[in-house]
């Protein structure tokens, strides 16, 4: 996950995937020289070392590519609730799901491995109906 960063510091409040990110820099740059001339500052892609904490899934702000992001306990629950729900799940949902498996550690001690593992087996059992 990707954002980026003005000049003076401030952030530019939308999540990117590298590709958009870096295209989106090169704009900002562009739009600034045109409005203070040849020196119009600079726009930083930022993020590069971090996986941000988030309460829900992030995706792309241009594409809608599905962003890595270590989410929070919060944001887990709100998933395990989603997929209880389901019927079936699109591939970003699928996607997320194993993040949330893989990411899971220690899966004895995990408490909420055992819940998305149950709804992920229910809802892989239905798709092959």
């Amino acid at each position: 996950m990707r954002w980026l960063e003005n000049d003076d510091g401030d952030e530019l409040y939308e999540d990117y995937c590298v590709d958009r990110a870096v295209n989106e820099s090169h704009r900002q740059r562009n739009l600034k020289r045109r409005s203070r001339g040849k020196d119009g500052g600079f726009t930083r892609v930022s993020g590069w070392d971090t996986s941000q904490e988030e309460d829900a899934q992030r995706y792309c702000e241009k594409c809608g590519m599905l962003l890595i992001c270590s989410i929070t306990d919060y944001g887990i629950e709100q998933e395990i609730e989603y997929i209880k729900e389901a019927d079936s799940l699109s591939a970003s949902d699928c996607w997320t799901i194993s993040r949330l498996l893989s990411g899971s550690g220690c899966h004895s001690d995990d408490k909420y491995w055992q819940q998305i593992a149950g709804h992920a087996e229910r809802l892989m059992k239905a798709s092959l109906k």
